[in-house]
């Protein structure tokens, strides 16, 4: 009876892990998803990449001078004096203390619309989205520097020009089956709480059904089968988000974006890793307990 009740605690435990690692994946997921607090845990990596600034200001030079007016041929020299201050006012921008927010916004927009594409192909079977970075936070923040640097003779030429608010830099449509893998997850994390309760139910009946050392021993077993699929993910995480920029600024772009994200979910794992290792010397102490208070019932009984 008392190995039989120890099978079934084992069973509980072993599931009630198994949610709590969906849980954790879900969490990240959602929150990933959902809010733009993760953002910032990598941003910060891709505003120092010189490679990528350059990238984004040779976009930004492009899509600006396509914007000035054919008429500004028609003043010797006026092209060229309006693509020089447009030229500067874009590297200041791209220097400036207030380019982080630039790059939240750029990224979260990103985050955002990419998404909205996948609950749409998710809900609406539409197809999978196109997903781009958008240049528009940057060039706002270009546009309020340029008349500071500008001669202010050619002011009256720079209110003429229309800089384009759609300005982005596509990053590629996502392949049907993975999209359509990314949209299910997306709906399926949403519910995170319950996968958390689930397994806090399991859990507390798995320790009750137990025997009185078996349920610490089956403890003691879910917990190490939760540390090693947790080190397994991890592992597989570290060498799949493991790739070669490429070349031009949309490859930089997402080897830096693919970086950000398995860096932030690796330290997911890492926080449920140390939980584990937590249960795991929870489940040796009550076991040792357990054992000390059998041998003391025995020597009282004798």
């Amino acid at each position: 009876m008392s190995a039989l009740r120890s099978a079934a605690s084992l069973v509980l435990l072993l599931a009630a892990v198994a949610m709590a690692l969906v849980g954790v994946g879900s969490h990240w997921l959602d929150r990933a998803a959902r809010t733009p607090e993760p953002v910032r845990e990598f941003v910060g990596t891709v505003t120092r990449d010189d490679a990528i600034i350059q990238a984004v200001a040779t976009q930004m030079e492009a899509s600006a001078f396509e914007a000035i007016p054919d008429l500004a041929d028609l003043i010797p020299g006026l092209r060229t004096e309006l693509e020089s201050a447009l030229r500067q006012g874009i590297d200041l921008a791209l220097s400036d203390a207030d380019l982080n927010r630039a790059w939240y916004a750029a990224v979260d927009q990103a985050r955002a619309d990419t998404v909205a594409g996948l609950d749409a192909m998710r809900d609406h079977h539409g197809s999978a989205p196109l997903v781009s970075f958008p240049l528009t936070p940057f060039i706002e923040l270009g546009e309020a520097k340029l008349f500071e640097l500008s001669d202010p003779r050619i002011h009256p030429y720079l209110d003429q020009i229309q800089l384009p608010r759609d300005a982005a830099v596509p990053l590629g449509v996502l392949p049907a089956q993975p999209a359509h893998w990314a949209a299910e997850a997306l709906g399926i994390s949403s519910q995170w709480r319950w996968y958390f309760g689930v397994a806090g139910i399991l859990a507390v009946v798995g320790l009750l059904v137990g025997s009185r050392r078996g349920r610490w021993v089956a403890l003691l077993l879910a917990a190490g089968a939760g540390i090693v699929a947790i080190a397994t993910a991890r592992l597989f995480t570290e060498n799949a988000g493991t790739i070669s920029p490429g070349s031009g600024v949309a490859a930089t772009l997402r080897a830096r974006i693919i970086d950000g994200v398995t860096e932030s979910l690796n330290q997911a794992l890492m926080t449920a890793f140390w939980a584990g290792i937590a249960i795991l010397v929870v489940a040796g102490i009550g076991l040792m307990l357990a054992a000390a208070a059998s041998r003391a019932h025995r020597r009282s009984a004798r």
